[in-house]
């Protein structure tokens, strides 16, 4: 949250000394971005989950095709994290040199491994899943 829609240095309470964090858009920014691809593939999702072809528990599934586009998503998010050097605000150098590089978005690697798609019906997960793999839609 703190890196998605920045933090000012005036929030942070006392004792704490901090210069801020700038807002680097990942998350919201990669929907926006590829608005018209996601419409697209709920689309052919519903018309998958819906026809003829319909099968519970495989392709055609509804929870399986909506865990496609999740699937799909994560992916988009994961590739603008990875891509953050050419976009975001360059890290403070007090970051760069407690970190050892200057790649936003990027230190342990735990923020990419907690990207993840959930489906939910009433409230309540029902399908979830956390796509690993590098390909770009």
């Amino acid at each position: 949250m703190y890196q998605e829609y920045g933090v000012p240095s005036t929030s942070w309470p006392p004792p704490w000394k901090h210069a801020g964090i700038p807002q680097r858009s990942f998350l919201r920014s990669s929907i926006f971005e590829n608005r018209d691809k996601i419409q697209k593939k709920f689309a052919q999702a519903t018309k998958r989950g819906i026809g003829a072809d319909a099968r519970i528990g495989g392709k055609g599934d509804p929870l399986f095709e909506l865990g496609r586009v999740g699937a799909s998503i994560v992916r988009m998010v994961k590739n603008k994290i990875r891509d953050s050097r050419s976009w975001a605000v360059r890290n403070a150098d007090t970051t760069i040199n407690r970190k050892g590089f200057n790649y936003p978005l990027i230190e342990t690697r735990k923020m990419l491994g907690a990207v993840s798609w959930a489906v939910r019906m009433n409230g309540v997960i029902v399908k979830k899943g956390n796509d690993t793999s590098r390909k770009t839609d």
